[in-house]
Order: structure tokens, then sequence, then C-alpha cells
């Protein structure tokens, strides 16, 4: 079966969101003009407004479209079936490679928290948080669990997550050097059984 063809209006789109998509992690939101997308896209500045109604409609389906969570959520799907720790393990790898892969999304993520201030976070996390969710009931609904939260479960993991990468990157490396080892599958070990020999957590 032949893949389906695009329309013209559909490859113009795509080309407009590419462009943008170089430009706005290249150099920022503010630093990004209409005409700059338009020629890096290679169409006519109005040609843009047949598509987007302005560069911040621009900004805000890119920073939702090239989430990286739209490339880790089909690997995680792959696993179904494995244990809790495995499953934890390789989502952690799996999310700390895509974050240092996507360095462009990075400094989107830093446009979006800097220069709008986070105004867009409720719109990313209303498209993203459900598909990810679904993916993490699939995943351990059926095993057995302290918790069945497992909204606040996710939560806790990609807050642990993207806080190893900051440290890693832009800390560890670049300051701290050797003086703190950072481990990632210990930090998952760390969220899978706490910080005590026993279950009890310390707590009576």
């Amino acid at each position: 079966m032949k893949p389906e063809k695009l329309t013209k209006g559909t490859r113009t789109r795509n080309e407009i969101i590419t462009a943008a998509h170089a430009l706005f992690a290249e150099q920022g939101y503010h630093g990004t003009s209409m005409r700059q997308i338009a020629d890096r896209a290679g169409i006519a500045l109005g040609g843009i407004y047949n598509h987007f109604p302005g560069k911040e409609d621009i900004f805000k389906h890119i920073i939702i479209q090239y989430h990286p969570i739209t490339e880790i959520l089909p690997k995680l799907d792959a696993i179904q079936g494995s244990n809790v720790p495995d499953t934890l393990h390789f989502a952690a790898n799996t999310i700390q490679q895509s974050l240092q892969d996507r360095g462009d999304y990075i400094n989107l993520l830093f446009a979006e928290l800097i220069e709008f201030q986070g105004q867009h976070i409720n719109t990313i996390f209303s498209e993203i948080f459900p598909r990810a969710l679904t993916t993490v009931k699939g995943l351990l609904e059926e095993k057995e669990l302290r918790s069945k939260n497992y909204s606040l479960m996710f939560l806790m993991f990609i807050a642990v997550m993207f806080a190893f990468f900051i440290i890693n990157r832009f800390i560890n490396q670049r300051f701290l050097g050797r003086l703190i080892e950072l481990d990632l599958d210990e930090a998952v070990d760390l969220l899978l059984y706490g910080i005590f020999n026993d279950q009890t957590g310390g707590r009576t």
C-alpha cells in the first residue's frame, strides 16, 4: 500500500513547522520573526497566515508536537508485560537518552519558561499527560503495588528524571565534577525501594 500523498497545503504547513522549530530552538521565541520563518520555509510571509493565526500559535503547536514523550511512549508500550523494576529502569534510561539527544527541545522548554513564564505549561500538560497516563496504567495496573495512584507515581518519576538530567547536564558536569556520583540506576532503585533497608520506610 502506497503512503498517502500529502496535499500542497499540508506540505506547506509542515515546512512552516520545521522552519519555526529550528529557529525557535536556535534563537528563542522573541529572537525569531515571522519573516525569518517564512524565509527559511521558502514561502511568502503572508502564506504563513493561511495556516497559523500568529507566531505564538506556531510555538504552541511545536512545543507539543516535538515533545520527547511522543518518541518515548511507543518504546514503553512495546515492553508491556515486563516486571516493574525492569520497566522503570528501561523507562529511566530511555528518558535520559531522549533528553540528551533532544537539545532542541530543552531550548524550546527554556524559551517557554523564560520568555513566556510558563503560560503554556497547562496546554502542554493537558495534551501530553492523558496519553502518558494510559501507558503508565498499561504497564503497572495489574502489578502488586503499594499504591494505585498512577498519576502521582508518574509525576514523581518524571520530576526525578528531569531533575536528574538538569543536575547532570548543567551542574555536575560543569561545576561539581566528580564530587557527586550520579548513578541513574541507583536513583531508580531509591524510587522503587526507598532509602531504608526494610520496607517500613522508617515509619511506625
